[in-house]
């Protein structure tokens, strides 16, 4: 998703389309690698020094609330930001410290099925799946 994306989806969320929103936005498409708020923050605040931390974490907690970005929490616990809402996994790769966006449709709907046929399941109406995935990168 581009930053002229994210801003019809602004709109659509009936938010205003702000400097400090849009800055928010472009650090967050500008980067893949799932941020934490430091991370976003200190992209942030080289082009806008003037705004402030606070006013990043509300920008950053509404979009979650509207559902425009995810939030993720990582096996050592903490907080990272996903620019892509639409249904997919996760693989944290752990000697590294990245987080890969993992797309299959196959993988989720038999995860689905699988579940639907659970006792444990039978009174919970399944809206997604998200698997995250942990490993190490193997060096040859």
């Amino acid at each position: 998703m581009n930053l002229e994306d994210f801003t019809i989806r602004l709109k659509e969320k009936g938010l205003k389309v702000t400097p400090q929103r849009l800055a928010v936005l472009d650090a967050l498409v500008e980067n893949n690698t799932h941020p934490n708020a430091e991370s976003i923050i200190k992209k942030i605040r080289r082009k806008h020094p003037s705004i402030s931390v606070g006013t990043i974490y509300n920008i950053l907690d509404v979009f979650v609330e509207k559902g425009i970005i995810a939030k993720l929490r990582t096996e050592d616990n903490i907080m990272r930001y996903d620019p892509l809402v639409k249904e997919h996994h996760h693989v944290y790769v752990k000697d590294k410290g990245d987080i890969i966006d993992y797309f299959d449709d196959e993988l989720t709907e038999l995860v689905k099925k699988y579940l639907s046929n659970k006792n444990e399941f039978s009174k919970i109406e399944i809206e997604s799946i998200k698997i995250n995935i942990l490993g190490n990168k193997i060096y040859k």
